[in-house]
């Protein structure tokens, strides 16, 4: 109950912020003195100083067109499923435990793998109903936003309706409870190239535009 419940108050109270935002823009006197004063701000700078108004500009329209592919790729706005965060850490941990320590991304640092492993050995109940509900959704909402001509949206879902690709009897590393993801993580990166299990190589197509997005947003540090 309460994976469920944690995720549905979220949302709750997302929708409560978000009604607050939308009756702001609907307030034609805010709107007003939010032009008025922007206006009255520009008309004091002096020539000279334009160019900062520019860049400010210029790295505001950056930001948002990194942002987008950020978070719906490498956050968890567009895989949104326990299983592919199982599989992310597998794909990722692979490559990265390879190099040496002070070369690694910091959530795979030496001092943080004991943590991992706890995580992939965790008895998390895995519920099916809710990962093809979310990874559905999050899919959908990943192809909304980033459009369907995006690449990775284009590669993924070319096929596929979001609905089908999220259907849990695709498979998923937690099914497979013989062979579950501590196990893959013990193999190392043989057992995870080696693997065919469907949430793994979802995780592996797709991380090299991850984390072209991380590297790519500066964001990284702002994961923990």
């Amino acid at each position: 109950m309460e994976l469920v419940e944690a995720p549905l108050n979220n949302l709750e109270n997302g929708i409560k912020v978000r009604r607050k935002l939308l009756d702001a823009l609907h307030d034609d006197a805010l709107i007003t003195r939010k032009k008025t004063g922007r206006r009255t701000l520009r008309t004091l700078r002096e020539p000279v100083r334009a160019r900062p108004w520019q860049q400010i500009e210029a790295a505001s329209m950056r930001e948002r067109a990194m942002y987008l592919p950020y978070t719906f790729i490498e956050g968890s706005a567009g895989f949104n499923t326990i299983l592919f965060r199982y599989a992310r850490l597998l794909v990722r941990g692979a490559d990265e435990r390879k190099k040496p320590n002070t070369e690694r991304l910091r959530e795979f640092t030496d001092s943080m793998l004991p943590r991992i492993e706890q995580q992939l050995s965790a008895r998390v109940p895995i519920y099916a109903e809710v990962e093809t509900l979310t990874l559905s959704f999050s899919l959908q909402r990943m192809r909304e936003w980033l459009g369907p001509d995006y690449p990775l949206v284009r590669n993924l879902l070319v096929k596929e309706s979001p609905e089908k690709f999220g259907d849990p009897r695709s498979g998923g590393i937690e099914a497979r409870r013989s062979r579950g993801p501590h196990a893959v993580w013990r193999g190392g990166k043989a057992a995870v190239d080696e693997s065919r299990d469907p949430m793994i190589e979802l995780a592996r197509s797709v991380d090299g535009e991850s984390r072209r997005c991380a590297d790519d947003s500066t964001m990284r540090s702002k994961r923990q």
